[in-house]
């Protein structure tokens, strides 16, 4: 959780034109436990140049462990470029820390109790 991935994005115009608006966007991400951010979201593509977009993904606390399919999708002019991407969200502690915690406290007060009643039971004699 609080971790962020940087994804880059290649695309390269081919062909001898030019696409006078390139735009970059996200699609999947849930709307809740993800920042996402897009650099640049759009420009120009000059002919036969190369252009490069960085996604940012951060996992907020909210993120629960899961796996999302999103897509990065590039559109100008007559055309619509996707790629998929995979995000795998794991747990930031493993499962057995907190039921350790419980288990140790459980334990403690379960001590505390059992050792607080034989003084009681000992004074009284």
């Amino acid at each position: 959780m609080g971790d962020t991935a940087t994804i880059s994005a290649v695309l390269v115009n081919g062909q001898n034109s030019t696409f006078t608006q390139v735009c970059f966007n996200i699609e999947g991400f849930p709307s809740t436990g993800f920042i996402t951010s897009i650099t640049p979201e759009c420009t120009t593509l000059q002919p036969f140049e190369t252009m490069s977009a960085s996604l940012n993904v951060t996992a907020t606390p909210a993120a629960a462990p899961q796996n999302v399919t999103a897509l990065i999708v590039a559109t100008g002019g007559t055309f619509v470029v996707q790629a998929f991407l995979l995000v795998t969200v794991v747990p930031a502690i493993p499962a057995w820390i907190p039921w350790s915690m419980i288990g140790v406290f459980v334990a403690i007060l379960g001590l505390s109790l059992f050792w607080g009643n034989r003084r009681k039971r000992r004074r009284k004699r």
